[in-house]
């Protein structure tokens, strides 16, 4: 199905999204999200597969709405601590080599497990140094786009437009 035996994996909030909560007296309403990721993503998701996370139930169907619906990308809720969720992901994909990036504490068990863990340069010291590479963007501002970048180059997925 795949050129290679691979997953991306990627929490959402903080990642695809600047991680700020929008709030108003009828609950949260928006998230502010990066948009130049989108073009990355999708020619990497014609190679290997790519799923995007997320624990955020109460924002869900915002996430749900810019993932699924436009971006037409695989998306989960995964709940639970650090440990859970990395093993939600392996038992999802047991036999790829997964890619994971995320930024807050709860996925520094799988930044740290992953094959290859990728961060943002807002994540926490403890995160940073639970991975093997930091992005030197925050989350929704074009990390994803320069991580998607980095994991062409190591696994010599494509070559973008000169």
């Amino acid at each position: 199905m795949f050129k290679k035996d691979l997953v991306f994996v990627l929490d959402f909030d903080g990642i695809l999204s600047d991680g700020k909560m929008y709030y108003t007296k009828d609950g949260k309403t928006m998230k502010c999200i990066g948009c130049d990721d989108w073009d990355l993503l999708k020619e990497l998701s014609t190679i290997i597969a790519v799923n995007v996370i997320s624990a955020d139930w109460r924002g869900f169907p915002i996430t749900l709405k810019r993932v699924e619906e436009e971006m037409k990308l695989e998306l989960d809720l995964v709940k639970g601590n650090g440990v859970e969720r990395w093993n939600w992901i392996k038992k999802k994909y047991p036999v790829q080599e997964i890619i994971f990036m995320g930024d807050s504490f709860s996925d520094w068990y799988s930044l740290k497990n992953a094959d290859l863990g990728i961060t943002v340069i807002d994540a926490l010291d403890y995160v940073k140094n639970c991975s093997d590479v930091v992005i030197n963007r925050r989350g929704g501002d074009r990390a994803v786009a320069e991580a998607v970048l980095y994991i062409s180059e190591k696994y010599d997925l494509f070559e973008p437009i000169q």
